[in-house]
């Protein structure tokens, strides 16, 4: 399955332009709208220096809910929340609604505030501990459309996680590279890997061995302090290290296929 590139590209964008907490929240409510989806949620649920009041919640839902379960700390319970920590894949709620009498609870509060009939979270784990967790959810009842919906959008989803918890980070704590910015062949070979091209090919059009691109791959990673090559970009991307073109969006095509087959039994 091939990402929608138009609007995969358009909620990059709506990521990437926005200056402050509240344009990301703006920006939510537009990718809403592009995946019809009816709710997106991010949550940060841990970073490093900032206690549990200070973490930001980003949310299209009813600010009631959003209320609701800080003020109930609900957080406790979450069942999803819980499930991330044990997981790296995406969580369907349809896996946890009987699960326990506190998840009955959850959900049954999620209804009671309007918050959708199904849903999907997305965990997201940084390499310097840091938490969070993306959400999306639909008033789609029926299997069928749900399980449509799911692998039609969440893979897209997963990428635009990432890139809204890397620009999260950049704006609650200024996080940049301790070790400094890229060399200019690490982002040489970084933004060439960005644009889709693997290490053969990249050592071709660098003149490069491909050990030399394997290890500029490598410290790049090391010096964002990220946990994948995709994270590496994602940081890179949101810091203005490399540059994004279509090319980018295509590049993702790999990492979401491997999300879809992953995916694809939990729906």
């Amino acid at each position: 399955m091939q990402p929608d590139e138009e609007r995969l590209d358009r909620a990059i964008d709506l990521v990437g332009s926005s200056s402050s907490i509240a344009d990301l929240q703006g920006s939510l409510l537009e990718i809403r709208e592009i995946y019809c989806a009816a709710h997106l949620i991010y949550h940060a649920l841990h970073i490093d220096n900032l206690d549990r009041a200070n973490l930001p919640i980003l949310s299209t839902a009813n600010i009631a809910w959003v209320s609701h379960y800080q003020q109930h700390e609900l957080v406790r319970i979450d069942p999803v929340v819980l499930a991330s920590q044990r997981t790296v894949l995406p969580i369907d709620w349809g896996s946890l609604i009987d699960s326990t009498k506190d998840s009955r609870f959850y959900f049954s509060e999620l209804r009671r505030f309007n918050v959708g009939s199904n849903g999907v979270g997305i965990p997201i784990n940084g390499a310097q501990g840091d938490r969070a967790i993306f959400t999306a959810t639909s008033r789609v009842s029926d299997f069928e459309r749900w399980r449509i919906f799911s692998r039609r959008c969440v893979p897209e989803l997963i990428v635009i996680g990432r890139y809204l918890h890397e620009r999260v980070m950049s704006l609650v704590v200024r996080v940049v590279a301790e070790a400094g910015p890229l060399s200019r062949q690490e982002r040489n070979c970084l933004q060439l890997f960005a644009d889709g091209h693997d290490t053969a090919a990249i050592a071709v059009m660098l003149k490069l061995s491909i050990h030399t691109v394997r290890m500029h791959l490598r410290r790049s990673q090391r010096r964002l302090g990220a946990a994948s090559r995709a994270e590496t970009v994602a940081i890179a991307l949101v810091h203005g290290f490399i540059k994004r073109s279509s090319l980018v969006v295509a590049a993702t095509a790999a990492y979401i296929n491997f999300y879809v087959n992953l995916f694809a039994p939990l729906v």
